[in-house]
């Protein structure tokens, strides 16, 4: 299983280390909530002119990128392994932040937190005591500070993603660099009986089930053209599902157990969705990945449309995708 999410941000992107296809997080400036300032356009009708001796490509890893745009005008992609680069064109970029080697992680010399491996040390725990990030997402609030969303996958028994055992959780900063302080974990996934009897549960569940629950890992936070807080999130198992969420907190508003579900199922291989929203047509579209992440396993990006955030989504022969499966 992989989680993953992939922005479609242009060819500028492509000199950033994906996974061989990423999944669906269509990032592009201005991020989220329509606070930062809009980019000026690339070009005025004509086609663009460029001098291939006055770019300076850069191979900057940064698994799984997501892009936001600060008031200074800098783009930043946050992505997977806590790696992030920094740039101000697009084009030329430089690592602001290393990832970490899940076979040895050294947390304590990434700069977005103090010490990743204290700060979410319940989440660890949660996964074996495997340590790591995957796809996480960062979002400007109005309130002037940047959230970071984390999320990790991992099976107890070997560290492996091959089980739906995750947590999701937020952090906050006054620098999008950080160091990022821990607001808590709000959702998990992959609980047993006993986990769900002691508290563990997620709204009123009595036991998880991988083909009907999400796995909950590969967020995406983002406003609505109303000025209103949600999240899609979701890798494989039980589909894409999207909450309401508190901009006063950072988490969902309580009563929605793991939110409404959009699309997939079954386990079907279905990940990384991203949402944009377009004032010119006044819909919401969904971005998610389809099929394996392996080179020849035919990853591919489908899109869908709702009139509203949380849909429902339908493909281009109008099928609604809480019915899709991946292959």
């Amino acid at each position: 299983m992989k989680q993953a999410k992939l922005i479609l941000l242009a060819s500028a992107i492509a000199a950033l280390a994906a996974c061989g296809g990423s999944s669906g997080s269509g990032k592009t400036p201005p991020a989220d909530n329509g606070t930062q300032p809009t980019p000026p356009p690339v070009h005025s009708g004509q086609a663009p002119t460029v001098d291939p001796d006055q770019i300076n490509y850069n191979d900057i890893p940064v698994h799984d990128p997501s892009v936001i745009r600060t008031d200074d005008g800098m783009f930043h992609v946050v992505g997977s392994h806590l790696a992030m680069a920094s740039s101000p064109d697009l084009i030329t970029w430089e690592q602001t932040a290393p990832g970490i080697d899940l076979e040895e992680p050294d947390f304590a010399a990434n700069p977005l937190f103090s010490n990743y491996d204290i700060e979410i040390a319940e989440g660890i725990d949660w996964t074996g005591g495997y340590g790591g990030s995957w796809a996480s997402d960062i979002t400007l609030f109005n309130d002037g500070r940047y959230y970071f969303y984390y999320n990790h996958c991992a099976n107890p028994v070997s560290g492996v993603c091959d089980a739906p055992r995750s947590y999701l959780g937020v952090a906050v900063a006054d620098d999008i660099m950080g160091p990022y302080k821990n607001l808590g974990i709000f959702l998990r996934s992959g609980q047993t009986a006993d986990e769900i009897a002691e508290g563990y549960g997620v709204g009123d569940i009595t036991s998880y089930n991988a083909n009907i629950h999400p796995n909950t890992i590969d967020p995406h936070t983002f406003f609505d053209k109303n000025g209103k807080l949600w999240m899609v999130y979701g890798s494989y198992s039980g589909g894409i599902f999207i909450l309401e969420m508190d901009e006063a907190t950072g988490k969902p508003l309580p009563g929605q157990g793991y939110g409404k579900h959009l699309v997939g199922g079954n386990h079907s291989s279905i990940e990384g969705p991203y949402m944009l929203y377009s004032p010119e047509s006044d819909y919401y579209y969904l971005f998610t990945s389809f099929g394996g992440y392996e080179s020849t396993d035919g990853y591919n990006l489908r899109i869908s449309r709702s009139r509203n955030p949380d849909g429902p989504f339908v493909d281009a022969e109008g099928q609604d995708m809480a019915q899709a499966r991946g292959n």
